[in-house]
C-alpha cells in the first residue's frame, strides 16, 4: 500500500466530539465460545461513528465479515433514505435475523422485491420497520459460532437493544442535512461538449433533511418514560416531459417506552414503535402516473426480566403489523399512439411514438403478527469436575398475511390507427375516427389471505473444564407452512491456552436454518393475469351489426393461447447453511489480534425457476395456459474466508485525550453461488436467461467472482479539551480509511437484448483498478449552564474527493466528496 496514503491519513487526525467518552467496543476478556467472535457496538460507539442516513448498517462497516451497501456513491441511491442492505459471510441480505429487544424485525412479505414500478406487486424490504440509530442503545452482531438461542437465518444475527428510560429529565432536538450543494461531482465529459452536465441535472436540487426529538421523563423513583420522534425527508427532482417533477421519500419513527424497576431488581418495559415510509413517485414520461409506495410498521410489546434462585428469565410478548402498499395510483395504464388527441409522448427507440398515461392500480399487502419469546439462563453450577451454565428457551409466533387489489386493473397496448373507427360510446380505450386498442392485460381484483404458525425451541450448556470451554447446543424449528422439523446442532469451543485470557483458540461446527417466507404462499394463492384481444367489424367496436349467433370479436375476448404467469410451489425443504469456524484471539500490549477462518456450505436455497406451459380451466369454462414460476430448493452456495483484525483493548492516553484504532481485512478464498436471489420480479424481461459474452445462457450460470480485497483502518481521538471562541468544548475526531484492491465483477448493462420477441438482460465482465477513500467525522460538544449542551458535527464522506471508476462504467460522472451537517441542543 502506498506510504503516502497512510501518512495523509495520520495528518488529518486532529479534531472530534462527545459529551460521554466514546471508545471502540471490542470483545471483553470473556472466553464464551459463542460470543468470543461477536461484536458489540455501544451507545458511545454509535455517537462517535459517521451515521450517513442514520440506519443500523452505517455503524457495522468496520466488521470484516460484513458488507454494507454503499448508498453514497451512486446516483440512484444517493437520495435514498431506506436502510442499507447488509450481507454477512456471503449470505444474501435477506438471510439475516434482525431483533429489536428480542422481537424479530424481519419482514416475510417479500424482502427481495425492490422494484418501485412493479405491476403486480409492491416493493418490500428485509426490515418490517425502518429503525433509526436515534432509537438504539446498543447492537450485538453475531457473524459466526452463533448460539442455539438464535434461529431463522443463514447469514448472521443483529441483536438491537432499544433505548431505555433513565431517571434524569432530559430533552433533545437534533437537525441533520445534506444536499447537492454539499456534494462534489466528477464528469468525464468535456465542458465544451454540448451534453456536459446533462447526466447530473437530475441531482441538481436533491436534498435530505432529518429532524429528531427526544424526551426522557422520570415518573417516580421506580419508573420513567422515554419518547423519541425521528423524521427524514429526501427530495430528488426528475425529468418530467419538458420540466422537472419532485420525487420524495419521507420516513417517520416514533418510539414510546415505559420502564418500571421493581424492588426485587426485575424490570418491566412497555414499548410502542411506529414506523411509516412513503415514497411519492411517477413513471418517466407517463401522464397522470403519480403514485405512492408505502412501507409501514407498528409494534406494541412488553419485555420482562426477572432473576429467580437458579434461573434468570427474559420474556417478550409483542403484537405487530407491517404493510407494503401502493396508493393514489391510476387504475389503468394506456399506451396510445402519439397522434391527434394524444400529443404528449416522446420519440420511441423503435421509430414509433407513443403517448403513455395512467398506472397499474392500488395494491395492499399486510402482515399481522403475534409473538411470545422466553429465554432462561441458569446460575453457574458444578457437575463432575466441570462448571456448567444452562441456556434454554422458546419462540412462538403466529402470522397472517393478506394481498388485496381492490379493483380490476387494465394495461392497454397495441394501439391501431383508424381514421374511420367508431367507438360506440366506449371512449376510455378508443378515440372516434383516430385510434383504438386491440390488446390488453387484465390484473383481476382479489383478496387473498395466508397464515403461518412457528415454533422454536433450544437448549445449550456452557461447560468449563480448566482452560477449556465447550458449548454444545441443539435447536428445533417448525412452521405450519413448510411443515419441516428443522434440527440445528451447534457446537462451539474455546481454549484459553495459558489461563489468563490472553491467548484463546476457538472454533465451531454449526448448522443454521433459514426463515420461511410468506411471500411464496401469497404468490401461489394469487390468480394469474389474463390477456385479451379484440378487433373491429366494419370499422366499429362493440358492434351491434354482427349477425346473431356469430362470434363477436369486437368486444374483449380472452386470448387462451397467451402464456400467463402463475406461481407454483412444490413441497420445499428449509434452506440451511453448515459452518466450520476456527480462530485465534491474542492479546498483546493492550491490543487484540483476532484471526478467524470461516467455511460455509449452503444447501436447499430458495431459487426461482420457470417450467413448460400448463393448461387450466378458466372461470368462463374455457381452457387457458400459464407459465409456471416455481421456487425450488436448487440453490447452492459455497463460501470461505479468513479475516484479520487488530484493535486496542483500552483507549491509549495522549494527554487528556483518548486514542483508539481498529484495522481489519477479509481474504476471500471462495464465494460461489448459482443464484442471485430467489426472485427476479420483472415482467418485461426473461426470468431465466440472460445475454453474456454474446450468448444466451441460464441466469444461474453467470460467473460468481470473489469479493474484492478490502483493508479498513479506523482511527478515533476523543475527549480533547479545547476552547472555541472562548467557550470550553470537548472535541473528538474519527475516520475510516478504506483501500480496495483491483477486482473483477459481472456488470449489468443498460438496455435489453431482444430475440424472438423476448427481451433479455445483458451482462459482461469488467475489471476495475484499486482505489481508496477516507471518511471522517468531527464532533464538538459545548457544555452550557443548567445541564444544557450544544453539539455540532461535520461528516465528510470521501474526504479526498476521489473518483470511482465503477461509477464511470454506469454513468458519465462519479460522486466525490459529500458533507453532512448536524446540530443538536440538549436541556
Amino acid at each position: 500500500m502506498n506510504k503516502k496514503i497512510i501518512l495523509s491519513l495520520f495528518t488529518i487526525v486532529g479534531l472530534g466530539y462527545s459529551d460521554t467518552l466514546p471508545t471502540i467496543s471490542v470483545s471483553d476478556k470473556s472466553t464464551d465460545p459463542s460470543t468470543i467472535s461477536s461484536q458489540n457496538i455501544s451507545q458511545k460507539d454509535i455517537e462517535l461513528m459517521s451515521h450517513g442516513n442514520g440506519d443500523i448498517g452505517s455503524v457495522l462497516k468496520l466488521n470484516p465479515n460484513i458488507q454494507v451497501e454503499d448508498k453514497f456513491n451512486d446516483k440512484d441511491t444517493i437520495s435514498d433514505i431506506k436502510p442499507s442492505k447488509i450481507r454477512i459471510n456471503g449470505a444474501k441480505f435477506y438471510q439475516n435475523s434482525l431483533l429489536l429487544d428480542g422481537i424479530s424485525n424481519d419482514s416475510l412479505l417479500d424482502p427481495v422485491n425492490d422494484n418501485d414500478y412493479a405491476i403486480t406487486d409492491v416493493p418490500g424490504n428485509e426490515n418490517s420497520m425502518y429503525i433509526d440509530l436515534d432509537l438504539v442503545e446498543s447492537i450485538d452482531v453475531y457473524d459466526s459460532g452463533i448460539s442455539a438461542k438464535y434461529g431463522n437465518f443463514n447469514g448472521g444475527v443483529i441483536d438491537v437493544k432499544l433505548k431505555r428510560p433513565s431517571f434524569e429529565r432530559k430533552t433533545k432536538f437534533k437537525y441533520r442535512h445534506t444536499s447537492e450543494s454539499f456534494v462534489n461531482f466528477h464528469t468525464k465529459i468535456s465542458q465544451d461538449d454540448d451534453t456536459f452536465g446533462e447526466d447530473m441535472e437530475s441531482l441538481s436540487d436533491f436534498e435530505k433533511t432529518f429532524f429528531t426529538f427526544h424526551h426522557n421523563q422520570p415518573i417516580n423513583e421506580k419508573s420513567a418514560v422515554f419518547a423519541t420522534y425521528n423524521y427524514k425527508k429526501s427530495i430528488l427532482p426528475k425529468d418530467y416531459f419538458s420540466s422537472y417533477k419532485d420525487e420524495t421519500q419521507e420516513n417517520h419513527n416514533l418510539l414510546l417506552k415505559y420502564s418500571y424497576f421493581f424492588d426485587d431488581d426485575s424490570i418491566l418495559d412497555l414499548t410502542g414503535i411506529y414506523s411509516n415510509f412513503e415514497n411519492k413517485l411517477f413513471r418517466d414520461y407517463v401522464l397522470n402516473s403519480e403514485f405512492t409506495n408505502i412501507g409501514s410498521g407498528l409494534n406494541i410489546k412488553a419485555n420482562y426480566e426477572k432473576s429467580f434462585d437458579f434461573w434468570n428469565m427474559e420474556s417478550a410478548f409483542a403484537l405487530g403489523r407491517n404493510e407494503n402498499s401502493r396508493e393514489d395510483s391510476a387504475t389503468d395504464y394506456k399506451k396510445w399512439l402519439r397522434y391527434g388527441s394524444k400529443p404528449w409522448g416522446i420519440e420511441s427507440i423503435d421509430n414509433k411514438s407513443y403517448s403513455k398515461e395512467g398506472g397499474y392500480g392500488n395494491i395492499e399487502k399486510t402482515n399481522d403478527k403475534i409473538e411470545l419469546n422466553s429465554d432462561f439462563s441458569s446460575k453457574k453450577f458444578s457437575f463432575l469436575n466441570t462448571e456448567n451454565e444452562l441456556f434454554t428457551g422458546f419462540q412462538l409466533s403466529y402470522q397472517k398475511a393478506n394481498y388485496t387489489r381492490d379493483q380490476n386493473s387494465y394495461s392497454y397496448y397495441n394501439p391501431i390507427y383508424n381514421s374511420e373507427i367508431i367507438c360506440n360510446g366506449y371512449t376510455s380505450d378508443c378515440v372516434d375516427r383516430e385510434q383504438y386498442f386491440s390488446k390488453r392485460i387484465v390484473y383481476k381484483a382479489e383478496d387473498v389471505d395466508v397464515d403461518m404458525a412457528s415454533l422454536g425451541l433450544y437448549f445449550e450448556d456452557n461447560i468449563t473444564y480448566k482452560n477449556l470451554q465447550i458449548k454444545p447446543g441443539i435447536r428445533l424449528d417448525y412452521n405450519t407452512y413448510l411443515k419441516n422439523y428443522d434440527l440445528s446442532p451447534r457446537l462451539n469451543i474455546s481454549y484459553d491456552l495459558f489461563g489468563n485470557g490472553k491467548t484463546v483458540l476457538f472454533g465451531g461446527l454449526n448448522r443454521y436454518y433459514d426463515k420461511s417466507l410468506l411471500a411464496f404462499k401469497l404468490r401461489e394463492a394469487r390468480s394469474p393475469y389474463q390477456s385479451e384481444y379484440r378487433s373491429r367489424y366494419k370499422n366499429e367496436l362493440n358492434s351491434s351489426l354482427i349477425p346473431s349467433g356469430t362470434f363477436n370479436n369486437t368486444v374483449w375476448n380472452v386470448d387462451s393461447d397467451k402464456g400467463d404467469n402463475r406461481y407454483t410451489f412444490s413441497t420445499l425443504d428449509t434452506p440451511y447453511t453448515d459452518e466450520k469456524v476456527i480462530g485465534l484471539r491474542q492479546e498483546f500490549f493492550n491490543n487484540y489480534l483476532k484471526v478467524k477462518y470461516i467455511q460455509r456450505d449452503s444447501k436447499n436455497q430458495f431459487k426461482e425457476e420457470t417450467g413448460e406451459k400448463q393448461s387450466y380451466i378458466r372461470e368462463d369454462g374455457y381452457v387457458g395456459y400459464y407459465e409456471p414460476i416455481s421456487v425450488t430448493n436448487n440453490g447452492v452456495s459455497e463460501y470461505d474466508s479468513m479475516t484479520i483484525s487488530i484493535e486496542n483493548v483500552e483507549p491509549i492516553k495522549i494527554g487528556e485525550a483518548d486514542f483508539s484504532y481498529m484495522f481489519s481485512t477479509r481474504i476471500n478464498n471462495k464465494n460461489e453461488t448459482n443464484f442471485l436471489t430467489y426472485d427476479l420480479d420483472d415482467n418485461t424481461v426473461s426470468r431465466t436467461k440472460v445475454q453474456y459474452k454474446d450468448e444466451l445462457i441460464n441466469r444461474n450460470l453467470l460467473p460468481s467472482y470473489d469479493d474484492p480485497q478490502v483493508y479498513k483502518l479506523y482511527l478515533a481521538l476523543d475527549n480533547i479539551k479545547y476552547k472555541v471562541f472562548n467557550y470550553k468544548a470537548n472535541i473528538s475526531f474519527s475516520s475510516i480509511f478504506k483501500y480496495t484492491e483491483k477486482y473483477k465483477t459481472t456488470k449489468l448493462l443498460e438496455g435489453d437484448y431482444m430475440e424472438a420477441g423476448t427481451d433479455y438482460l445483458i451482462y459482461e465482465d469488467k475489471e476495475f483498478r484499486e482505489h481508496y477513500t477516507i471518511d471522517a467525522k468531527v464532533n464538538m460538544y459545548f457544555p452550557l449552564p443548567k445541564k444544557q449542551s450544544l453539539n455540532a458535527s461535520l461528516e465528510v464522506i470521501n474526504l479526498l474527493d476521489r473518483e470511482n471508476e465503477e461509477q464511470f462504467f454506469d454513468d458519465n460522472y462519479s460522486i466525490g466528496r459529500q458533507v453532512w451537517l448536524e446540530l443538536s441542543y440538549t436541556f
